[in-house]
């Protein structure tokens, strides 16, 4: 963009988020970063990022909220699923310029970035003589400066200024920033997840070779059967029981295994696929 130059301090993120059709220029060829950014254009631009639909059920949330107007899906979706409320004499004002620490909890709760309650330790982080340790915005903005979506350039010194309207430029730093966190967060709860995965596998590796190594061991079972089948078994302890057979074409396969009726214990059912060199997934 003309208004974009390379010494830009925000050329970065809207490019990428440009790149991305999150947020787009106007039709003069211009993006004019120092352009207010009104509450509704701050969903939409967050719907867009997170990849987010609106449901086309959910209308006529504000009185003010125009019905089948650009901005209604986005805004009463929000309001259905609480990424935003009103204001206190039942309005959402979308016309209204969003402010610093409005968007902040915009980013924050439609990206689902985790914001934790106010302790004595993150509250030293906000170190601003305008900022109310008891304010509504509190604890977004102190979790977007520990998290990394604040600050940005150009928003340096002693006052944060949340009431202050937020700039298109500015906008794309925020919401660059928070996809960054987003993304990391989202990473994290992967890497967990398969940690805990593998744990699990591994107790049941170790299981299954001290269920293995007994003596006492029952053998196990495997029956080559065509396709449907259905078979009834007795089971001891933890026999596994197999079931080899051959579709000619891809299908739809549905199991079903179940304990007679009355009888005691837990029984459980896995289908693998087995590959040309007999692995199974």
């Amino acid at each position: 963009f003309p208004d974009v130059p390379d010494s830009h301090l925000y050329r970065e993120a809207i490019e990428r988020l440009v790149g991305a059709q999150v947020v787009n220029g106007h039709p003069d060829g211009t993006f004019r970063p120092e352009d207010d950014v009104n509450r509704a254009a701050m969903l939409k631009m967050l719907y867009k990022a997170s990849g987010k639909t609106p449901d086309p059920s959910n209308v006529a949330c504000f009185p003010d909220v125009e019905p089948g107007s650009w901005y209604e899906p986005f805004v009463c979706d929000a309001a259905a699923n609480r990424f935003v409320q009103g204001y206190n004499d039942g309005t959402f004002k979308p016309d209204r310029n969003v402010s610093r620490a409005e968007a902040i909890k915009m980013i924050t709760t439609v990206l689902g970035i985790a914001v934790p309650e106010l302790t004595d330790i993150n509250r030293e982080i906000l170190r601003f003589v305008d900022v109310s340790t008891a304010g509504w915005y509190t604890k977004y903005l102190s979790a977007a400066f520990s998290k990394g979506i604040l600050p940005i350039a150009g928003q340096a010194g002693p006052r944060f200024y949340p009431d202050w309207p937020l700039l298109r430029g500015e906008a794309a730093a925020y919401l660059y920033n928070g996809l960054n966190v987003k993304v990391a967060e989202d990473r994290e709860e992967v890497e967990e997840e398969l940690q805990v995965e593998e744990q699990l596998e591994e107790q049941q590796r170790v299981q299954f070779t001290q269920a293995s190594s007994s003596s006492q061991a029952p053998q196990a079972i495997v029956k080559d059967v065509t396709f449907p089948f259905t078979d009834t078994a007795r089971f001891e302890e933890k026999t596994p029981s197999s079931y080899r057979f051959t579709l000619s074409s891809p299908a739809v396969v549905e199991t079903s295994v179940m304990l007679t009726k009355g009888a005691t214990g837990k029984v459980s059912g896995r289908l693998y696929r087995r590959g040309e060199g007999g692995i199974s997934t």
